[in-house]
């Protein structure tokens, strides 16, 4: 710690003392960015990972699916059709997903900031509302339903084309 020796004199009196207490702020700011920096670096990996287990998750129930496609174009389905209904299915089930996701963090933000230790809970002092903004909110349905069905869309496509 960096502690400066200062001086108060009002001509009377002259004062000596350490100001620790700004040093100990400066080194819990810095700690604090270092938390966040970290949180940022570790979330980069799980969305990425999310990404990918979304793509495979879609290639897979495509390849189950192969028969029941198969059928459909027997009876005079179209690829827009089923591309049409796939989508449709991966558009609910990313909503569900999402909305449930949403949900489950709105419970849990409370419960993990009352965590003070090992498994040692307090009950909070402050009221905390985990809620975000509209247009916070809006932007991550966008980006989270959009993402889905472009990859989705691209599958898809990429899927019923090898089936042709």
């Amino acid at each position: 710690m960096i502690c400066k020796k200062q001086t108060y004199d009002d001509g009377n009196v002259k004062i000596f003392y350490v100001d620790i207490i700004s040093s100990s702020i400066l080194w819990l700011e810095f700690f604090l960015g270092f938390v966040q920096v970290f949180d940022y670096i570790l979330m980069i990996p799980v969305v990425i990972l999310s990404l990918y287990l979304l793509i495979y998750g879609l290639e897979l129930s495509l390849e189950q699916r192969r028969r029941e496609i198969s059928i459909h174009r027997a009876i005079g389905a179209t690829a827009e059709k089923l591309k049409g209904m796939v989508l449709f299915e991966l558009f609910i089930i990313s909503t569900v997903a999402w909305l449930g996701g949403y949900l489950l963090a709105l419970i849990a933000v409370p419960f993990v900031l009352s965590i003070v230790g090992f498994m040692e809970f307090e009950a909070l002092e402050i009221d905390v509302n985990p809620s975000l903004s509209f247009g916070a909110t809006f932007f991550t349905i966008l980006t989270t339903l959009g993402l889905a069905l472009i990859f989705g869309n691209s599958r898809t496509k990429s899927f019923l084309e090898m089936e042709n």
